[in-house]
């Protein structure tokens, strides 16, 4: 059904739930939404973090591009 790196994975995941759960309850913290931009530039970050380090690994280098314009 699983093999052992989803069954990894799956635990990994119950056990940071299990953490902020927990904080949660500790601290009493609030549920914050920080709305779909927050998220997506985060994630965009992590991209871009991501793609320049194995860039830096093949030897290669990022450059930007320009937008285009309209």
């Amino acid at each position: 059904m699983f093999d052992s790196l989803e069954v990894k994975a799956i635990t990994a995941m119950a056990h940071h739930l299990a953490r902020l759960f927990y904080r949660m309850i500790k601290y009493g913290s609030q549920c914050v939404d920080h709305g779909m931009e927050t998220y997506e530039a985060r994630f965009r970050e992590q991209q871009l973090k991501w793609l320049s380090k194995k860039a830096a690994e093949l030897r290669f280098r990022l450059t930007p591009m320009q937008a285009p314009s309209a």
